[in-house]
């Protein structure tokens, strides 16, 4: 079976605002990042934006969100690969908690 649907729920709160970008096939994005393992699927999660990946996210952006405060907050939709890459940066946020749950869908 292949991999067609992903879930993503962040919830948290943070002291401001802050933008979450979700990326097109990330797996292709060349970043040292946090992996948070599932058997067979993995989502990569960056806390920054480095200018050298503004180039390579430009065409890749699938969803973006602005987050503030307390939230919570459903990303996801049709997905073909058996990673993600989500890009978490700070706008006005200097501080706060984040929880990530996500599902691949096959």
């Amino acid at each position: 079976e292949y991999i067609h649907t992903i879930h993503i729920r962040i919830t948290g709160n943070i002291d401001g605002t802050a933008k979450v970008l979700l990326l097109l096939d990330g797996s292709n994005i060349d970043v040292d990042s946090i992996i948070l393992k599932k058997p067979d699927f993995n989502i990569s999660v960056l806390s920054f934006e480095p200018k050298i990946l503004q180039k390579q996210i430009k065409n890749k952006i699938y969803r973006s969100i602005i987050i503030k405060n307390s939230f919570s907050v459903k990303l996801g939709g049709d997905w073909y690969s058996d990673s993600a890459v989500l890009i978490y940066k700070p706008i006005t946020a200097h501080k706060g908690k984040i929880k990530i749950e996500y599902t691949f869908v096959d």
